[in-house]
């Protein structure tokens, strides 16, 4: 059977619909002063409202969520995130946005 048809054992079936679909670029709070620490060293920061104002739209993330702790107050622009994240950045002083961040 090997030496006639070789691909005889090969797998066969189907492929499960959760390994087609699409995978999120996620971003924990905890990375969050890095990126801004990052985005500072090339001087690419924005400030709005006295605050670091970092896009994570345009940095190619989809979700924010809730692992680590963050001190610094950052307005947080994201398609969505988790209510923990929300938390935690409201506590440190910060702000999620609500509406798309558009850089003037």
């Amino acid at each position: 059977m090997i030496k006639h048809e070789p691909d005889y054992f090969g797998k066969k079936g189907f492929t499960p619909k959760k390994s087609l679909g699409r995978k999120l670029n996620v971003v924990n709070v905890g990375e969050l002063e890095k990126l801004a620490d990052r985005q500072a060293a090339e001087e690419m920061i924005e400030k709005k409202e006295g605050k670091v104002l970092l896009d994570l739209n345009k940095l190619g993330y989809d979700k924010l969520l809730g692992k680590g702790k963050i001190a610094t107050p950052i307005l947080i622009g994201v398609a969505s995130y988790s209510e923990v994240a929300a938390k935690k950045i409201e506590t440190s002083g910060g702000r999620i946005l609500e509406e798309p961040v558009v850089s003037s």
